[in-house]
């Protein structure tokens, strides 16, 4: 099955700058209103989950699927947690192509990172130019920015965003146990640059234009 075009590697740069460590960040709102169990500020936050955990949660998912760890799955899997960039499905294919030794077909990168994603070890994020992937596992959550330009990658945490995620949640009685947030424009880079080719208001109101 042929795959996407590689993407722009300024993702993957933008994406590693953002995951230096944050300071931890509490919320010391009072939860009222549903059951505390129905809470989120009463869920503790999730401890760093270790490599190993996640290798042996991968294995028993796979159990469940009727499925092996055969050495191309493990390939992969090693290969998705060992980055902190994002990659598309070419790129994962490209980078074990290099490795000596490896004979891990494209058709198996694709089924595998379908496996991850389903299982919730990794996630997908649609860029405009096509889906990149994370491990999310033994990360701390955070949201994206996606330039629709250049298909570069931002990566984000709000606590006022999240705050009032967890608010509405509640309002609802909804157990929210985890949620996904994107947002698309244009990155400052691509900015600066469409501006200085005069092609910034063009591109606006192409974007901004309602469908009929």
């Amino acid at each position: 099955m042929a795959g996407p075009a590689p993407l722009p590697r300024a993702f993957s740069r933008r994406a590693e700058r953002s995951l230096a460590p944050r300071a931890p960040e509490t919320d010391a709102r009072s939860c009222a209103g549903p059951p505390p169990a129905l809470c989120a500020d009463h869920l503790a936050p999730p401890e760093p989950v270790k490599h190993a955990a996640i290798v042996q949660r991968f294995e028993e998912y796979l159990r469940q699927q009727n499925l092996r760890m055969t050495p191309q799955r493990r390939q992969v899997f090693e290969k998705a947690f060992a980055t902190h960039d994002h990659f598309s499905a070419e790129t994962m294919y490209e980078w074990l192509k290099a490795e000596s030794g490896s004979a891990v077909s494209r058709a198996t990168v694709y089924r595998t990172l379908d496996v991850l994603q389903k299982g919730g070890f990794i996630e997908a994020v649609e860029t405009g130019n096509g889906v990149v992937y994370e491990h999310i596992l033994g990360h701390e959550h955070h949201d994206h920015m996606v330039c629709t330009v250049c298909g570069g990658i931002d990566e984000f945490r709000d606590e006022e965003i999240e705050a009032l995620q967890r608010k509405n949640a509640e309002r609802k009685g909804f157990l929210m146990t985890g949620h996904m947030l994107r947002l698309t424009g244009v990155c400052a880079q691509c900015v600066a640059r469409l501006r200085r080719e005069g092609r910034l208001d063009q591109l606006v109101r192409e974007l901004t234009q309602p469908l009929t």
